[in-house]
């Protein structure tokens, strides 16, 4: 079995081979259909059929509205994926991760997963669609803000989010906090830049997943 450092070395590096600098700048893909809010089946439909331009912010958003909605893979699925990746069960792992796909198409690192393993396969078409994916809910998240104060966190649907977002920006996580400022709360992940060796900061604005905590634990 996989242990969970071994597990995010191993998600660090996929991380590092599909983002590259995809995190510094590049343009947040929109949706032709910019001028409606387009429902999640409605984006996932087109995705699915490989329109790979569309809005991803609003996908997630959507997704988190949908009643149930969870964004973070089952913990023995995520496992599951990655220690069959890890031991070179490509087709397992690739199975692993659609199941994940398939409760939740917003789940950024089974797509990462899905392209690595295909590339290692030689299905160039599915790993470039995985990876565009992944680009694109990554993308989402990031562009537009830094994450060093309250008023430029990064917003997330999930928790997993948080821990995508740091990797993609070359930082490790050696703490968590979670702080309300408002009506907003938000989890501080306190960590150092891989390159520079300096400690940082990162605000994550969480108002959508704590609502749906609040809704899910209101209706027990």
């Amino acid at each position: 079995m996989i242990h969970n450092r071994a597990l995010l070395r191993l998600f660090a590096a996929i991380v590092t081979f599909l983002l590259c600098a995809a995190a510094a700048g590049q343009k947040t893909a929109t949706s032709s259909n910019a001028g409606g809010k387009a429902s999640y089946k409605e984006l996932l439909a087109k995705l699915k059929a490989g329109d790979t331009s569309i809005d991803y912010t609003a996908l997630r958003i959507s997704f988190s509205e949908m009643k149930d909605a969870d964004a973070d893979a089952d913990p023995d699925l995520r496992k599951a994926m990655f220690a069959a990746y890890n031991t070179k069960k490509v087709q397992e792992a690739i199975d692993a991760a659609d199941k994940i796909l398939d409760q939740a198409y917003v789940n950024i690192e089974a797509h990462g997963l899905e392209s690595m393993a295909y590339r290692s396969l030689g299905n160039t078409a599915k790993a470039d669609f995985h990876k565009e994916i992944f680009q694109g809910l990554v993308n989402s998240i990031v562009v537009g803000k830094d994450g060093k104060t309250p008023e430029t966190a990064f917003v997330v649907i999930s928790t997993q989010e948080e821990y995508v977002v740091m990797r993609a920006l070359g930082y490790t996580v050696g703490s968590q906090a979670l702080v309300s400022q408002g009506p907003h709360r938000f989890d501080i992940l306190s960590g150092t830049d891989q390159k520079t060796n300096q400690p940082v900061k990162i605000y994550f604005n969480i108002d959508i997943p704590w609502a749906a905590e609040t809704r899910m634990f209101s209706h027990k």
